[in-house]
């Protein structure tokens, strides 16, 4: 492997270190408390470097926070990187541990039993402050009552996937006449406004600065790509199912049988 073996920092700090001036507005007491933590947070790479300093460390920022910072900070380091690219659960797989502070790929690394750190320099109480600690623990070791907790942020966490619910609630959605109607007329609509979207594009193209964030935070996913994840769903989940897939815009698509 490129990298070899490393340890995995993930950021998420993207209220405080952002990538784009498009980006909403957070509480005031949140965003003073992810200052405080993230001037600490930066300097992180460079300790643990200094615990492990023959193993690579991967800083991975948040997909709405500024990389440059960061780059600024470490690119003369040797076995520091700063990285952000394809989806974070390769990377939570491939690392030997993985350090984070209040982020969600802290459940993504506990489902997948990986050494889990949290990082947190002033040790307040917040909201989640349980479910953190818990999360550092083995899986195997968790207590019923730690379990309970997690099940309050993973719902299927003691039964069956998520999917399989979500299917089930779809399954019990009845689809009258008018409704059906409602949804074609919210199918022109949508094409309207795509339409009008690509004309102003045309007109005054979006800046840089929306661009590269939207780019960062959501990817670029085109129709050939949709139709290439949606050949494996449907090889794996749907064999006897006749289904569809109709775009409605570059960013909605709909999966319905074929008549």
């Amino acid at each position: 492997m490129k990298y070899g073996k490393f340890i995995l920092i993930n950021s998420r700090f993207g209220n405080v270190n952002r990538n784009s001036i498009y980006q909403k507005k957070f509480d005031k007491l949140y965003f003073q408390s992810s200052l405080k933590i993230f001037k600490k947070f930066l300097k992180l790479p460079e300790k643990i470097s200094k615990l492990y300093p023959k193993m690579n460390i991967i800083l991975r920022p948040h997909p709405s926070e500024s990389a440059s910072k960061w780059i600024k900070k470490y690119e003369k380091k040797n076995n520091i990187f700063i990285i952000y690219k394809d989806n974070v659960i390769p990377w939570i797989l491939s690392c030997k541990k993985i350090y984070q502070n209040r982020c969600t790929t802290a459940l993504d690394a506990f489902f997948l039993s990986k050494k889990i750190i949290n990082y947190d320099p002033y040790k307040n109480e917040f909201e989640h402050k349980k479910l953190f600690s818990i999360l550092e623990k083995k899986k195997n070791s968790l207590k019923l009552k730690e379990k309970k907790i997690i099940k309050n942020y993973v719902n299927n966490f003691f039964t069956h996937d998520a999917s399989s619910k979500l299917i089930q609630i779809i399954k019990k959605i009845e689809i009258d006449k008018i409704k059906s109607l409602s949804f074609n007329y919210f199918l022109i609509l949508i094409k309207f406004y795509n339409f009008v979207q690509n004309i102003k594009n045309f007109i005054k193209p979006n800046d840089q600065d929306y661009k590269n964030y939207t780019k960062q935070k959501m990817g670029e996913k085109d129709k050939f790509f949709v139709k290439n994840i949606f050949n494996k769903m449907q090889q794996q989940y749907s064999r006897n199912q006749n289904l569809n897939i109709k775009f409605c815009s570059s960013d909605i698509f709909l999966i319905e049988k074929k008549i």
